[in-house]
């Protein structure tokens, strides 16, 4: 049979900018789940600064974070 290409998704970036005088500076969520072997294996790059200076980069397995969010919306 003829082989066929996997499915390629779009890589998936969201930031947001606080205004002056907020606690939340900055955010960034990004994931290219064609990095992985499978989306499941998907990993999202969250960057948080705060109007302090602070400033924390993480990582997180997709479902994980999407059932995170899920839950604080709930």
């Amino acid at each position: 049979g003829e082989a066929t290409r996997p499915q390629r998704w779009e890589e998936m970036t969201y930031a947001w900018q606080g205004s002056p005088g907020d606690a939340l500076e900055y955010l960034e969520v990004f994931c290219n789940p064609n990095a992985h072997v499978s989306a499941f294996d998907a990993q999202v790059l969250v960057t948080v600064r705060t109007a302090g200076g602070v400033a924390f980069v993480g990582e997180q397995r997709l479902t994980t974070f999407l059932d995170d969010i899920e839950a604080v919306n709930q």
